[in-house]
């Protein structure tokens, strides 16, 4: 059985029942490095990954994961926190959620200072509308989990001046050892897309 023409992978991929730790991470290993390799294009989803640089919530650990992103005007994404369905959400959610000035590499943008909103109610399944139109593959994680799954916006920060007390957390996360990281989130797995985290 395979996955939409969007994507060569076999549908097995897509639960995170059905893949090892060590096998997602070595797959979104592998689309980080084609990423940043190709300006952003992966084979098989074009344009539009992102990936999110985040802080572990519970380590202080930077991670990487390459998560579906939509562009919502000129400085904001949207990204779901599917997890192909699985019933719970992926690590890089959670860690937003506790540290949500992130980074984010977008295709032909680089790295972008960006502050993670989650949505609730109507701008939620707004939002959420937008994934089922992107791709089929969304209704099939709605249909595996019980959860709502969270969206969150992630909207670009103006950047602050030069010596603002945020200035040092942003460095770091652009040029820490995330930045050159390809290991993502433990936890983060198959979610919003490759890791539709």
């Amino acid at each position: 059985m395979r996955r939409p023409d969007d994507d060569p992978r076999p549908a097995a991929q897509e639960s995170p029942r059905t893949i090892s730790q060590e096998s997602r991470q070595a797959r979104d290993g592998a689309i980080i490095h084609e990423f940043r390799m190709n300006d952003g294009q992966v084979r098989g989803r074009g344009a539009s990954l992102l990936l999110i640089h985040t802080v572990g919530a519970r380590t202080g650990a930077t991670h990487v994961t390459p998560v579906t992103g939509i562009r919502q005007g000129d400085d904001g994404w949207l990204v779901s926190a599917a997890k192909a369905g699985s019933d719970r959400s992926p690590a890089w959610y959670f860690n937003a959620i506790a540290h949500p000035e992130v980074v984010i590499e977008a295709p032909g943008e680089g790295a972008i200072p960006v502050r993670a909103t989650e949505l609730h109610a109507e701008a939620r399944n707004v939002a959420w509308a937008r994934f089922l139109a992107k791709s089929s593959r969304f209704r099939r994680y709605e249909t595996r989990t019980t959860r709502t799954i969270p969206v969150l916006r992630l909207t670009r920060i103006a950047p602050a001046p030069p010596g603002g007390a945020s200035d040092a957390a942003r460095a770091e996360l652009l040029s820490g050892p995330a930045a050159a990281d390809t290991q993502p989130v433990a936890g983060g797995g198959p979610g919003g897309c490759v890791t539709d985290a």
